[in-house]
């Protein structure tokens, strides 16, 4: 019997060597940088009117220090739009912040005993409206060139009116509900 013959196995070939890859640092995890938010900046007008009244402590003061820039910007934007209008007519211009108990006059230079008088019966009708017993206002003086010349605020008080000067400042808050009423 012929002895089987075995074939020999074939030759493979040795793998080639795979070089491993370079062990690569991670970088560095760098913090994200911290976002900054601009800073808020109080409008010029505010800061103008909170310097005029210097460090008395007032009503709209502690306002613009609770309520923020946010409150300060709205303000400032409602005294601008009021004095623009007081540009076209020449007469005081108001607004009210009734949460504040607050009244804003833009008070025109060179006024008369009269027009002060009306001045502030026109705020004290805002108080009768509101249901008070005091109230305050803060007069801003501009001039021409739209400057602040004076602000100065004041606490009207019921108590300080006499009983005729009363009456008519509740004919003027009843009038003056009349017409936010029928929007005359």
């Amino acid at each position: 019997q012929e002895p089987e013959i075995q074939q020999e196995p074939e030759i493979q070939q040795e793998p080639e060597i795979q070089q491993e890859p370079e062990i690569q640092q991670e970088p560095e995890i760098q913090q994200e940088p911290e976002i900054q938010q601009e800073p808020e900046i109080v409008p010029k007008l505010i800061q103008d009117i909170l310097h005029t009244l210097g460090k008395k402590e007032t009503v709209f003061g502690a306002a613009c220090a609770a309520k923020g820039v946010g409150f300060m910007t709205s303000v400032a934007g409602l005294i601008d739009e009021a004095k623009t209008m007081q540009c076209v007519d020449g007469k005081d211009k108001m607004f009210t912040l009734q949460d504040l108990g607050l009244t804003i006059v833009l008070c025109m230079p060179h006024v008369d005993a009269l027009r002060e008088i009306s001045r502030r019966n026109n705020v004290a009708a805002i108080m009768y409206i509101q249901g008070r017993s005091s109230w305050h206002t803060l007069h801003l003086t501009y001039n021409n060139a739209g400057i602040l010349m004076d602000a100065k605020e004041l606490t009207l008080r019921q108590s300080e009116f006499s009983v005729p000067d009363w009456k008519l400042v509740v004919n003027l808050g009843d009038r003056l509900m009349e017409r936010r009423t029928h929007g005359n």
